[in-house]
């Protein structure tokens, strides 16, 4: 299991709890056991949730429950088969990780801002914080991107929670892409993935008042225009010069590609069919 899991994760450069590799590589420990743990170092299989709904359920199946419908973290075959080798070590590391990470321990960068851009752009923090949410109301924005990703909604989900899906970098993009520079996608980057977003809209975004729902909205689509490009590379779509998967996205949702003079009549057509 330890190749699989070296295959499934990558090998850190320092061992130690929070690394990935560790985490999955190291299932057998030693020592007098922790407080309510087997006696053999293992810690305690955590309790992810409440009763409700799962009497009988085992602690395992609850770990698994706790993770998709509190956390949208999700397994796959392979990772189930070796977290169900060891419950007991396994389970504690993950759920520790995920607390403090946001995720699981799988390679992908966060979809994150810096604790500096937090503080700076607390409105754009609360549109990502909502993201998920927006999508999982607008069933034909869900389907869009399941469509022009080639990823099922299991695998986007977790894309779109705060904490979960690429990293996002405001920055002025027009020096390299021109005056219609919205939004730009690096997967996979070096050194990291990651998505870029035009730093104007989203300083224009904390200081409007009339604008401000066209603003959130001309982000929010920009958002999910990126995130189809990065999630088609994980769905094994290749891009051409003439293919533009992000803008198929937008004139699936809105009927025309979506700018900044057009964003407000946008979003007015678009809560009247939605």
């Amino acid at each position: 299991m330890a190749t699989l899991a070296m295959v499934l994760f990558p090998i850190p450069t320092v061992p130690g709890a929070g690394d990935p590799a560790w985490i999955w590589n190291n299932p057998v420990t030693s020592g007098g056991g922790m407080d309510g743990g087997n006696g053999n170092g293992s810690p305690p299989l955590p309790v992810m949730v409440g009763d409700d709904g799962l009497i009988g359920a085992s602690l395992l199946e609850r770990f698994f429950y706790g993770m998709e419908n509190n956390k949208s973290i999700f397994f796959d075959s392979e990772e189930r088969a070796v977290i169900s080798q060891y419950p007991d070590i396994l389970t504690f590391r993950l759920s520790q990780y995920a607390e403090q990470y946001g995720g699981k321990p799988d390679g992908s960068t966060a979809f994150i801002l810096s604790e500096a851009d937090q503080q700076l752009y607390p409105r754009f923090t609360e549109l990502l914080r909502n993201i998920s949410t927006f999508v999982e109301q607008h069933e034909r924005v869900k389907q869009a991107l399941s469509r022009h990703t080639n990823l099922p909604w299991s695998k986007i989900k977790p894309l779109l929670k705060f904490g979960a899906g690429p990293k996002i970098i405001i920055r002025n993009l027009k020096p390299e892409f021109g005056e219609k520079a919205y939004g730009h996608t690096v997967h996979p980057g070096f050194p990291e993935s990651r998505i870029e977003i035009q730093d104007s809209f989203v300083r224009g975004l904390e200081v409007s008042t009339g604008t401000r729902e066209a603003t959130a909205f001309l982000l929010v689509v920009t958002l999910l225009h990126e995130l189809t490009h990065y999630g088609a590379v994980d769905g094994g779509r290749n891009e051409s010069r003439i293919d533009e998967f992000g803008d198929d996205f937008e004139r699936e949702i809105l009927g025309t590609t979506i700018i900044r003079d057009n964003a407000g009549r946008l979003l007015v057509q678009f809560n009247k069919l939605n």
